[in-house]
C-alpha cells in the first residue's frame, strides 16, 4: 500500500512539475492543493489548480469559521500564491492519517479537490514553480522574498 501511494505521489508530483514549468494550465475541473510536512510540527499546502466549478453545490457553512477556511471552502482561488500553515499538536506518527488531515483541512466537503501529500518538503524549485504558476511575470526571487511575508495559519 505505501508503495502504491509513494508512486502515486513521485507521478503526481512529476505532472505537477511539468504542468507548473509551463504556466499553462492553471484553471481545470477540479481544486488541486501540493501540501507537504514541513518537518516543524505544520502541514504547508499551496494551491496548485483552481477549479472552474461554481460552489453551489456546497453545504451552508457555518458562520464561525476562520476567515482563512471560508476562503479555502468558498474561493480557494485567492489563495493562489498564499503559502498555508496548518498547524499541528505533536510530530505526526501516521503519515496516511496526516495526509487526510491535510485534505481535509484544505477541501473539507469538496468533491471536486484533491490534495498531493507528501511526508518531506518538495525541491524549491517546484515550490517556486507553485508560486509562480499562476502570477502573470516569472521571477523566483521576488517570489520567495515575497512568501515569508504571505504565511497564514489555520487556529
Amino acid at each position: 500500500m505505501r508503495f502504491r501511494l509513494f508512486i502515486f505521489a513521485v507521478l503526481a508530483s512529476l505532472a505537477n512539475i511539468a504542468g507548473a514549468a509551463d504556466g499553462a494550465q492553471t484553471v481545470s475541473d477540479t481544486l488541486h492543493w501540493r501540501c507537504w510536512y514541513d518537518q516543524q510540527v505544520h502541514i504547508t499546502c499551496l494551491v496548485d489548480t483552481v477549479s472552474q466549478a461554481d460552489n453551489a453545490d456546497l453545504p451552508a457553512l457555518p458562520g464561525n469559521l476562520p476567515p482563512i477556511v471560508r476562503a479555502m471552502r468558498t474561493n480557494p482561488s485567492a489563495l493562489r500564491n498564499k503559502i498555508i500553515h496548518i498547524p499541528l499538536l505533536s510530530e505526526p506518527v501516521d503519515m496516511e492519517f496526516t495526509a487526510l488531515l491535510a485534505k481535509s483541512a484544505v477541501c473539507g466537503t469538496r468533491r471536486d479537490c484533491s490534495v498531493n501529500f507528501t511526508e518531506k518538503l518538495p525541491p524549491a524549485e517546484e515550490v517556486v514553480a507553485l508560486l509562480n504558476k499562476h502570477l502573470p511575470y516569472r521571477n523566483s526571487a521576488t517570489i520567495l522574498a515575497m512568501a515569508d511575508g504571505d504565511l497564514d495559519d489555520i487556529e
